[in-house]
């Protein structure tokens, strides 16, 4: 779970839902600008995927924030998004929804890997004080990028 102090007792975890997919969609749309944010086919796809979990961090009664991952054999775990309302960030829902997921793919691989834009301080920020490392710099549809990793066990 997260350091002291960093969520209030207010927070808690569950799976989601198709039931929870234009929520989702919402609130996906608020973080990301249209062409950035997912469809809600691949929404749908983290959501029941077999290889996927997507986890929600609730506050009275609604979604917080989300995060998804799924397993790819050959390279680990991969957590796709960990999006956060803007009314919730810097309150550890980040923190809690990447530990949640990193529980969980400990259960089906020895490592978890991430991509993040080059320019997103915080977010890069909180997964340096998670152990996670650079593993290569890119660019991606004109965007510099960082893809990280870390060993879990």
């Amino acid at each position: 779970m997260p350091p002291a102090g960093k969520a209030d007792a207010g927070l808690t975890l569950r799976t989601a839902t198709s039931a929870d997919l234009t929520e989702l969609a919402a609130l996906d749309a608020r973080c990301f600008a249209e062409g950035v944010s997912y469809s809600p086919d691949v929404l749908s796809f983290f959501v029941s995927g077999e290889k996927s979990r997507t986890l929600l961090a609730m506050r009275d009664g609604r979604i917080a924030g989300f995060a998804a991952a799924v397993i790819r054999s050959a390279r680990g775990a991969h957590i796709v998004t960990i999006e956060v309302d803007p009314s919730e960030r810097r309150k550890g829902v980040g923190t809690t929804l990447l530990m949640a997921l990193e529980s969980w793919a400990q259960n089906v691989s020895d490592r978890i890997f991430l991509e993040v834009d080059a320019d997103n301080v915080p977010a890069i920020s909180l997964y340096e004080k998670l152990d996670y490392l650079l593993a290569k710099e890119f660019e991606e549809d004109g965007q510099n990028r960082l893809a990280m990793w870390k060993a879990l066990g």
